[in-house]
């Protein structure tokens, strides 16, 4: 049975959608070198657009948003593929990275993931930032959330995950992650 946290939603099929894959025990791939793929993906949606964003901010953003998502993907993959889906939904930017965890994981990542839903992004992010521990005593700056609030608070983006089943793996789940990034007036070119 699947769990939806925030803004998840099942969208079918994106306007101008591009799907990668990538099977990080063939590749050696560390969270930190994780650039080239987002850069990749940003220079797609900013050659092909839908109108309602430049070029410049496509780059810029989804470069930066899909980073993010990369890394973390990358941090907490146990085995299998990372997908990789972006496009266009009603004048949103999406992208979903899904990736497996095991079951033991999941409460955990589900509390962060709520916690981040439930506070205040800007408070949140400004104790992040300033080093502060958590009530846990993680200090802020090991923490992976740091770059969701990013996210939330320069971006206004929206966060959803869905965890689902891994078929014949009792011990695994699918975990994807979904941002979504409005259209802003204030874009620039």
């Amino acid at each position: 049975m699947s769990e939806t946290l925030g803004a998840y939603v099942s969208i079918s099929e994106l306007e101008h959608e591009l799907v990668l894959s990538y099977w990080p025990e063939r590749f050696a791939l560390q969270w930190s070198q994780c650039g080239r793929i987002p850069d990749v993906v940003a220079v797609y949606l900013a050659s092909i657009g839908d109108g309602a964003f430049t070029a410049a901010y496509l780059r810029a953003t989804v470069g930066y948003l899909l980073n993010e998502l990369v890394e973390n993907s990358v941090k907490f993959h146990v085995a299998g593929a990372i997908r990789i889906r972006v496009g266009f939904h009603d004048e949103e930017v999406v992208l979903v990275v899904t990736n497996q965890v095991t079951k033991e994981q999941k409460p955990a990542l589900a509390e962060q993931f709520a916690e981040l839903l439930q506070g205040d992004p800007e408070e949140l992010f400004l104790a992040k930032v300033e080093g502060d521990e958590d009530p846990a005593g993680q200090s802020a700056r090991d923490d992976s959330r740091l770059g969701l609030l990013s996210m939330m608070v320069d971006y206004q983006a929206r966060l959803g995950w869905n965890f689902a089943p891994v078929a014949n793996d009792d011990d695994k789940l699918w975990m994807q992650t979904m941002v979504r990034v409005p259209h802003r007036a204030d874009q620039g070119n």
